[in-house]
């Protein structure tokens, strides 16, 4: 009864469950989780709520269908509703870069969200308990630690998922279980030592309990609730900068100005960042080097550039926005580019420009449309063949205006012309003389004069992604010295 009355003081002090609520328990047949199951069984008729059984088999264990029989017994024994799920975690890609209890963790909670949706739970209960704290929090230490990262496990999280054994210890538990005759499955992956949790709970743990401080999974315990508090007194005083970052549809890129970073005082950069990042689903994979150079970066950043945070995600700055997300990386961009062969424009007619949405039409004569971009040349100066080609280091075009070749960087810089976008403006070139960056300048060679043979080359489909960088269309914005 203490064990009972233990728990149920935790969940009314917490609010973590109320009359009425379904909550869904998360069974694996381990001890930790059928002492969950029996004591929420129990509580459930003190305190009012309903509750139903889920069991999500990994298919890691050759045997773990026998973990779901004896799950879905027990659930029958005690007239409980039970949902079984298999998920398998091996698909087949080889760059996949999540561990496998990484992967694992993210399939059941995916699974179990699914079967509360499904059958009407409002709470799923999972079987952490204060052992899961401390080790968590040694994990977190030794791997690298920030201020939420050793707020640790919490008894409630994203307004659904409840931790109610949290107050209890493994060796609780353990007495618990022994003392009721309840039935439980051991998993022998707990024993394996390539996990590093395992080794925080077979070596470490024992190791500090025995020669340091026999009371360490209270002392670690503590430090969570006290890191989860100073975690929320930062993010309130975030919430003013962190209201202002926008999200695209997927929440997979986060765009924010240079101004509200600065307004962030420096010491809270970090967590700033780290607060967007775990928004876009990537937290768990970002090194503190790496995070901290994206922050120099940033306060540094002019005109356009990028870093990469990790293997999977990029900060972009672009005149004044910063970037972050789940972008390509710009030279994996540029070495797709090199794929691309340049195109030979050797006569009349329309041209696909394969690394982007544009298309090329060719025709003899003057036909300007100034709806799109367009140049006439004269044939007396330039003929067939005409390339079309990206960007390239050192390109340079002739200004009439200076008298002289300019550089094509200088002038997206000052048009404020994201790297990305450089690099995918289709060009043309004659006799290794650019011409023509559609949207952006007219050389001020080659035009047609009275009496000249003249063809013409418009753009189309420039409404497409580069627009939205260019800013509409408009003839009056292409640089051309009249």
């Amino acid at each position: 009864m203490k064990t009972l009355f233990k728990v149920k003081q935790f969940i009314v002090s917490n609010n973590l469950v109320k009359e009425k609520d379904k909550v869904l328990l998360a069974i694996s047949g381990g001890p930790d989780s059928m002492a969950l199951l029996n004591i929420m069984k129990d509580l459930s008729s003190i305190i009012g709520f309903e509750i139903g059984v889920a069991h999500i088999d990994h298919k890691i264990r050759i045997n773990s269908h026998k973990d779901f029989e004896f799950v879905e017994s027990e659930c029958n024994r005690y007239g409980i509703p039970f949902f079984g799920r298999d998920i398998y975690l091996f698909d087949g890609n080889k760059k996949e870069r999540k561990s496998l209890e990484q992967k694992a963790r993210e399939h059941r909670y995916a699974a179990l969200i699914s079967i509360a949706n499904e059958y009407g739970y409002n709470l799923i209960a999972t079987g952490h308990t204060k052992s899961d704290q401390a080790e968590t929090i040694l994990m977190r230490i030794i791997t690298g630690a920030s201020i939420k990262s050793l707020s640790g496990i919490l008894a409630f999280r994203d307004e659904r998922i409840i931790r109610p054994l949290l107050i209890l210890g493994r060796d609780e538990i353990m007495d618990y279980v022994k003392a009721h005759n309840i039935k439980f499955i051991e998993d022998i992956t707990n024993r394996d030592k390539k996990y590093l949790r395992n080794r925080v709970r077979l070596d470490l743990i024992p190791f500090i309990r025995k020669g340091f401080n026999p009371n360490i999974e209270d002392a670690l315990a503590l430090l969570a609730e006290d890191a989860h508090a100073i975690r929320r007194l930062i993010y309130s005083s975030l919430s003013d900068c962190l209201n202002l970052v926008r999200y695209d549809e997927g929440h997979n890129i986060a765009t924010f100005g240079k101004e509200v970073f600065k307004r962030v005082p420096s010491e809270l950069q970090r967590y700033f960042l780290l607060d967007i990042i775990s928004n876009i689903g990537m937290d768990r994979r970002i090194d503190s080097d790496n995070l901290r150079c994206a922050i120099d970066f940033i306060r540094q950043a002019q005109g356009s550039g990028y870093y990469r945070l990790s293997s999977e995600l990029v900060v972009r700055f672009e005149y004044g926005n910063v970037k972050i997300g789940h972008m390509p990386d710009i030279k994996q961009i540029e070495a797709d580019l090199e794929g691309f062969e340049p195109i030979l424009v050797q006569r009349i007619g329309r041209y696909k420009i394969p690394w982007s949405d544009i298309e090329l039409k060719v025709e003899n004569g003057i036909n300007k449309d100034e709806r799109y971009p367009y140049i006439v040349i004269s044939r007396d100066k330039f003929d067939f063949p005409f390339v079309i080609r990206v960007f390239k280091e050192g390109d340079k075009i002739y200004s009439s205006y200076y008298r002289q070749d300019v550089k094509l960087k200088k002038i997206f810089i000052n048009k404020k012309i994201p790297l990305r976008i450089r690099r995918v403006l289709p060009i043309l070139v004659a006799q290794d003389e650019i011409l023509f960056v559609p949207g952006v300048i007219r050389s001020g060679i080659g035009k047609s004069e009275v009496g000249d043979r003249s063809i013409t080359f418009t753009f189309y489909n420039f409404e497409s992604d580069l627009a939205k960088y260019l800013g509409p269309y408009n003839e009056m914005n292409i640089l051309e010295d009249k």
